[in-house]
């Protein structure tokens, strides 16, 4: 089955139903179908087909989850990349790409890098000067359905290739979480984080509601209540950042405003145990869901809470595989970890993702013949994980350094690569605080010459701007005169994160705090 199939099966049953919502703005599935139908014949007419490319450039709204399943059905992948991206990152990803269209929202019909396009709606359709493939054959499970650019670790983007058959795979092995078609589902990531995939599939795929929340609500806890409750959302996904503001407000009331809420279902970031243990005090009657998964299969696991959520060496339950889906962790010797030991986790199952965007070097290391029989595929997450006594798994951290930031996948030598590219930088060491309630990130730089430390990190933070997405520039950058070492000579990365997370380092260590030269 095509996962836009999947998204669409429903409209025929129930054509009259509320299939999207966004800002006042409500399609039921019968208009849903007809936009598809137009962005598709849009589509069509440039001459793309099976094996194609859109990169697809806005913020969600209907009219985007309208061209996401027209790119889909039509056998193109869709490629959906931030709306605030830096032309310089935009440009790199277009070259590696070779999309044969590029689709914006009217306001960035001019952006740098958009080639000139037709208005189609309020969104503008444009060919680029790639070639179609030609191909005008029905797409097939085993084709592209989209692409989810990531940070990468040589300073390029990364595209992780999802087929259809994967996705609808994975969606429909979360069944069990159980996504009524009278539920309506709070969906605030954009749509360049694959969790947003999660949210649309979820909702459309079980003929629920998807109530798109506009991104600025994520820092306005009583804006984000007014607007749930206004919308009457019974099921809402997020990152756990989007409920910290609340948290942090520390008033019950806010969470018992929700009248409609019944579920919260967070991904892509660790929740500490004693914020979750908050929300269920306020709210004993509430649902709150974790899953757990990787761009590379969206999802591989998920563990509904008890009241009070139960905890294993301080850390929440990942759950259990899903139904279809194998999870198993291996030492450093290669055996299957026993209770409470750590190990780098690994996923079997019929949801993995075809591989990374030309580059079979990076896909040979990720996907890779089962360690225990030498045969078949797996995925090598790069995850330590531990596991309790009934077999479930707990997220202890990563083997290398790539990190989640706002549900964000943060490639952290991407980072230092864009700072010690500075002729004014000796080294760089991007570093998340060692307090994971801080979903923040902190970049340490040993200076080279003379050049006042405040008017380098104002160059640093131009230079980092320019470079890459919002949510990779640092929120921190401190001056070192060296970073410390371990008996090896490596890098000392761990006193680094509790450096970061120390309200004040000592002298001469830190300069210091400029608010001004912090990002919000």
């Amino acid at each position: 089955m095509l996962l836009s199939d999947f998204l669409l099966q429903h409209g025929r049953t129930a054509p009259e139903r509320d299939a999207l919502v966004h800002d006042g703005v409500r399609w039921d599935h019968a208009r849903l179908a007809a936009e598809v139908a137009r962005y598709r014949t849009a589509l069509a007419e440039l001459g793309l087909g099976r094996g194609d490319r859109v990169v697809s450039r806005m913020e969600a709204d209907p009219d985007a989850i309208a061209l996401l399943i027209a790119t889909m059905a039509l056998g193109a992948a869709y490629v959906p990349v931030a709306p605030e991206l830096p032309p310089a990152r935009f440009e790199a990803i277009l070259a590696r790409l070779e999309p044969a269209a590029v689709v914006v929202s009217s306001d960035l019909r001019d952006a740098p890098g958009v080639p000139p396009g037709t208005q189609v709606g309020p969104l503008v359709v444009a060919r680029t000067a790639h070639p179609v493939s030609g191909d005008t054959t029905a797409p097939g499970p085993e084709d592209a359905a989209y692409i989810i650019m990531t940070s990468g670790s040589t300073g390029q983007p990364k595209g992780i290739v999802m087929t259809h058959g994967a996705a609808v795979n994975t969606l429909r092995g979360f069944s069990e979480l159980g996504v009524p078609s009278s539920a309506r589902v709070g969906t605030i990531s954009p749509l360049h984080f694959d969790f947003a995939m999660f949210d649309v599939g979820m909702a459309l795929g079980n003929g629920a509601t998807l109530v798109q929340v506009p991104r600025m609500l994520a820092y306005q806890p009583r804006g984000l209540v007014e607007y749930l409750d206004e919308h009457r959302v019974t099921q809402m996904h997020s990152v756990p950042s989007v409920w910290r503001p609340l948290l942090t407000e520390g008033d019950a009331s806010l969470l018992g405003g929700l009248r409609h809420l019944d579920t919260i279902l967070y991904a892509a970031e660790s929740f500490p145990a004693k914020d979750v243990h908050t929300l269920q005090g306020w709210r004993p009657d509430l649902r709150i869901v974790q899953c757990f998964g990787h761009s590379e299969s969206i999802g591989c696991c998920f563990k509904t809470f008890a009241n009070p959520a139960a905890t294993f060496k301080g850390r929440l339950s990942l759950g259990v595989a899903l139904r279809g889906t194998e999870m198993f962790a291996l030492d450093e010797a290669g055996r299957e970890i026993g209770v409470g030991e750590e190990g780098e986790l690994y996923v079997r199952g019929p949801h993995l993702f075809r591989g990374y965007w030309r580059d079979e070097a990076q896909t040979r290391q990720r996907l890779v013949p089962d360690p225990r029989t030498g045969e078949g595929a797996v995925f090598r997450s790069g995850d330590v994980v531990t596991r309790d006594e009934q077999g479930e798994f707990y997220f202890i951290g990563r083997l290398d350094h790539q990190v989640k930031v706002g549900g964000n996948r943060v490639e952290l030598s991407e980072i230092e690569h864009v700072v010690e590219g500075d002729p004014d930088v000796a080294a760089a060491v991007a570093v998340v605080p060692a307090d994971e309630a801080r979903a923040t990130l902190t970049c340490f730089v040993v200076v080279r010459g003379s050049k006042p430390w405040n008017e380098l990190m104002v160059r640093l933070r131009s230079r980092m701007s320019a470079a890459m997405p919002r949510y990779m520039v640092p929120r921190h950058l401190r001056r070192l005169e060296s970073f410390p070492v371990l008996s090896n000579g490596k890098v000392d990365r761990l006193r680094l994160a509790q450096m970061a997370a120390e309200p004040e380092a000592p002298a001469p260590l830190r300069t210091p705090r400029n608010p001004s030269l912090e990002v919000p």
